[in-house]
């Protein structure tokens, strides 16, 4: 009698359960004769009358419970797009938090804020999310099967009032903003969801499982939204700008563009966008560093056109985006080729990018592709020779043609195939690189699996062919995840002229093992452990080259504190192929261990750090190698529009072996002390939702003093060498970076911009950190000054405005 008495109650509790999490869903109303003032009140009849999505769900902390504050929105379909309100009540309006900062960085802020996400396809595959602070910035990003696009940019309105409940706010998504079908009954797939800033709570109308990758999937649906006509998505961004740039020792450079970015629906879900003769010299600067690793210097893309929408174009990993642009190929031939005496009258440090093209979207049978274009004009170094006087042309790179063509296909759970091809073509090189991907999974996305296979082929003189292939799967979702990768890459294969791969010749397998505990008991809120072993080799030779086992503590406390423990032991020697930068020989490096602790303070207090600390040690081995580091990030919130971040990074090494030099017989290996120090402070002012001004200012210095030389023998050792050349390195980068922005209308904007900027390279290592602070202003350096003016003109908004 008892157990089934207990069986009821399990039986009840999981029918309860499933009641309370069931896909949730609504008919749709059309706003036809009413009319809605964007001014945050909800005080229209519309927002009363009509029926409401309310009994919010917890997403986190504690996911599925109710939220600690009641949520109720309104949704609405009109003849130019749709419409929500939003009601957040709030016991204590005291508690709603409003600091501004620039649109698009919600995320991080100490903001209360509210999200829309809409599906219109409701395929599982294409999102919208539209996210309003209570400060009234907007954040909005794409989603699909391809990522998250967080700087992808729409035109559409809302407004933030304050009221005695709470706080509520309206919101305008024209459907210019969207995609959408054409069909006569439609079914958009809607999630609304709120943050609560004070107690780091998201919570949810639909309910959202947190132990679930791909939380923006899980919408419900507005039903019998009637009679859409998708609309002429056209727009053009004319914009003018003028800079003015002064270089140390030459005269002052003055220029003005004139250019236009344009947005034109093909159809209903496919786009084109194209700019001609851009402008990025508003792009922050990069973060440069002492690369003395066998490894090319991975930087993140800055420029709009090359971040917005493309997450197709990411498959196979077989593009790079920087490579469009970049540093011309020959501009060290050029440098290598100069007598001492010449003098350099201009060398390009960057090719001049013409205009960009990129077609991009997905059918209603989740066929999804894109094709982007993009050339660069002829790059050409001029000198003066010592003898003659006469100027010496040489191009650096001719004029040169990028190419990006990708299909995918949607499949069931949000699975998909996707084919790429990429390719890099002017009269000196062609690059032509392939890769496929297939990725399945189930519907909760808990199993899944990763193949990608790619070829390449490239012509530079010499002729090369190689290819690339990995798989991943095991239990990707859920509290307990165990996956395994293996990847193989030959040793002829390149993808590096419009991709960035790391280093080919490998052969890599991995476990990986993490649980997760989602459901907050004591103090913590999550915690998280992963452990992963990794067993490397070289392609060819097919011979080993590293065992690594590494584990990873995460947690996150009731007081909002983060910490995170990561430990990393190497119990057999390394056999280490590319520091020799060949196959031929290897150093035989030590067993060695590290171990690091980083601890994140509550975000949400007016001063809030990070701390990191972390140390590596080497044992049996003739060079002891030793390094540790540590640095200190605060934030400071003066006030909700100012806000100060500063970093102070301290890196050193000691007695760590790097590649120096080679002739037809030897390789040789230098033992460096390894001493880094990096200041960066930023400054950021918001004057309200529209107008914002960053200052960036940033210091990295690094030496390296080398105290002994070897050769490298065929059993990985080394031997003391008679090297006398000096390869100390002191190296200095300054840069200052100031950015005034202002959102004057929709779409359109005006930013200020300085640069100051310094690069020097020496062998002076005996000097002190302040000496080599105070020796910066001395350097030859690169001052700029640039005004850029866009206007967004809007098709579709301006035949609304004219009826």
């Amino acid at each position: 009698m008892k157990k089934g008495i207990v069986f009821f109650y399990l039986l009840l509790f999981s029918f309860n359960l499933i009641a309370q999490i069931e896909k949730r869903s609504f008919d749709a109303e059309h706003l036809k004769e009413e009319k809605i003032v964007l001014d945050g009140k909800l005080n229209e009849e519309v927002w009363q009358s009509k029926p409401m999505m309310d009994n919010f769900i917890q997403y986190v902390p504690h996911n599925a419970e109710e939220p600690s504050s009641e949520t109720q929105a309104w949704f609405y379909y009109g003849s130019d797009g749709v419409y929500v309100g939003i009601q957040c009540f709030e016991d204590n309006i005291n508690n709603i938090h409003k600091e501004l900062r620039p649109r698009d960085e919600h995320f991080g802020s100490n903001s209360d804020g509210i999200g829309v996400m809409l599906s219109p396809y409701n395929d599982g595959i294409n999102y919208n999310y539209f996210l309003v602070s209570a400060s009234n910035v907007q954040t909005d990003e794409l989603y699909s099967a391809d990522g998250a696009d967080v700087t992808w940019d729409a035109v559409w309105k809302s407004s933030v009032s304050i009221n005695e409940e709470g706080w509520s706010c309206e919101i305008f998504i024209p459907y210019s903003a969207l995609r959408f079908s054409k069909k006569e009954v439609q079914t958009w797939g809607i999630n609304i969801w709120r943050f609560h800033a004070k107690n780091q709570e998201w919570s949810s109308w639909n309910y959202v499982n947190n132990e679930n990758i791909n939380w923006w999937k899980y919408t419900g649906d507005a039903l019998n939204l009637m009679n859409l006509n998708p609309p002429l998505r056209l727009s053009v961004t004319p914009y003018i700008s003028g800079a003015y740039e002064k270089k140390t020792n030459l005269k002052p450079s003055y220029d003005y563009n004139l250019g236009m970015d344009l947005k034109y629906g093909i159809s209903e879900s496919i786009t084109l966008d194209m700019t001609l003769i851009p402008d990025f010299k508003q792009v922050q600067s990069d973060d440069v560093v002492l690369n003395l690793s066998p490894f090319e210097q991975y930087y993140n893309e800055r420029r709009q056109f090359f971040t917005e929408g493309m997450d197709l174009f990411k498959k196979g990993d077989i593009f790079y985006s920087r490579r469009i642009g970049q540093k011309p190929q020959k501009y060290d031939v050029f440098l290598d080729n100069l007598e001492t005496e010449d003098d350099i009258i201009v060398n390009p440090t960057k090719t001049r990018l013409i205009n960009s093209t990129k077609i991009s979207g997905r059918t209603k049978s989740g066929l999804g592709f894109g094709i982007l274009n993009s050339m660069t004009s002829k790059s050409v170094a001029k000198a003066k020779d010592y003898e003659t006087s006469e100027t010496i042309d040489f191009t650096t790179q001719p004029f040169t043609n990028y190419n990006v063509a990708v299909i995918d296909q949607s499949l069931f759970n949000n699975s998909y195939i996707s084919l790429i091809n990429t390719n890099y073509h002017n009269t000196d090189y062609q690059s032509n690189v392939t890769a496929a991907e297939l990725y399945l999974t189930n519907t909760e996305s808990i199993y899944g699996i990763k193949a990608i296979a790619g070829y390449s082929f490239v012509n530079d003189r010499n002729t090369s062919e190689g290819f690339k292939a990995s798989l991943n799967g095991g239990k990707t979702g859920g509290k307990f995840r165990a996956t395994y990768n293996l990847s193989v890459i030959s040793d002829d294969y390149n993808q590096n002229y419009l991709g960035y791969m790391r280093n080919n010749n490998q052969m890599n397998n991995e476990l990986t093992l993490i649980h997760k505990v989602v459901k907050p008991f004591s103090v913590f809120l999550d915690m998280s452990n992963e452990l992963r072993l990794n067993y490397n080799m070289l392609y060819n030779p097919n011979v080993y080259s590293e065992l690594l086992t590494s584990y990873v503590f995460r947690t996150k406390f009731k007081n909002q504190y983060y910490f995170i423990m990561h430990a990393v032991w190497a119990p057999k020697e390394k056999h280490d192929y590319y520091e020799t930068r060949t196959t031929d020989k290897y150093i035989a490096q030590g067993k060695w261990y590290h171990n690091c602790f980083t601890l994140n303070t509550n975000p949400t207090k007016l001063i809030s750090s990070s701390f990191h600390y972390g140390f590596n040690d080497s044992y049996d081995y003739f060079i002891n190698t030793k390094s540790y580091r540590y640095s200190i990030e605060p934030s400071i919130k003066v006030n909700n529009k100012l806000r100060i971040n500063y970093i102070y990074h301290y890196e050193t090494e000691k007695n760590t072996p790097g590649f120096v030099d080679r002739d037809d017989t030897n390789i040789y290996i230098g033992e460096r002390d390894r001493e880094t120090i990096t200041n960066a402070v930023d400054f950021s002012y918001v004057f309200n939702n529209e107008m914002s001004f960053k200052l960036r200012l940033r210091h990295y210095w690094s030496q390296a003093k080398y105290d002994n030389y070897y050769t490298v023998e065929n059993n990985g050792d080394l031997f003391l060498a008679d090297y006398l050349e000096n390869r100390n390195i002191n190296y200095n980068a300054f840069n200052i970076d100031l950015n005034y922005s202002w959102n004057f209308a929709p779409g359109s904007e005006l930013l200020l911009n300085w640069k100051y900027s310094t690069n020097e390279y020496d062998s002076e290592v005996d000097g002190s950190y302040l000496h080599n602070l105070n020796s910066i202003m001395n350097y030859d350096n690169i001052n700029s000054l640039s005004i850029k003016l866009i206007y967004f003109i809007d098709y579709y908004s301006m035949k609304s405005k004219f009826r």
